[in-house]
């Protein structure tokens, strides 16, 4: 059961959070569109946004980006794998799984990539460690 003292406590922590999270997220819209009113030789490499959808908690990655041509990936995943007739495919090797259908299309349209197996040097194999890596981009 939650004590009196505790519902205050995160009732004032999520009103600090609702205020002070949209001033975040308006002060980087700001800054993109700064970025955007340059001219030059560089307007036309500027006029794209790069979106980075980190999918924390319980993704799976091997289960969002299948190698559906992989026995060794059916061989260690008996009860998990995604069966390769579900699987959306995005070339001979590799696929989507069969929820993403949204994301195969705008692959197909040329605007999604996707970096697979992507890491850094020496891991600690400290979870703590690597999200703070990954979120700073600070090895």
């Amino acid at each position: 059961m939650l004590s009196r003292r505790e519902l205050l406590r995160a009732s004032v922590v999520s009103l600090a959070s609702g205020i002070v999270m949209p001033n975040l997220f308006a002060r980087a819209l700001e800054v993109a569109a700064a970025d955007h009113r340059v001219s030059g030789p560089n307007a036309a490499v500027l006029d794209r946004t790069l979106i980075i959808i980190q999918l924390a908690g319980g993704n799976d990655g091997l289960n969002t980006v299948i190698p559906y041509q992989s026995g060794e990936y059916y061989a260690a995943r008996p009860t998990l794998a995604i069966a390769p007739e579900s699987v959306i495919p995005l070339n001979d090797q590799l696929g989507l799984h069969p929820s993403l259908s949204a994301l195969h299309s705008l692959w197909s349209q040329g605007q999604l990539a996707i970096i697979d197996g992507v890491g850094y040097d020496h891991p600690s194999l400290s979870h703590f460690q690597a999200m703070d890596i990954w979120q700073t981009a600070d090895p």
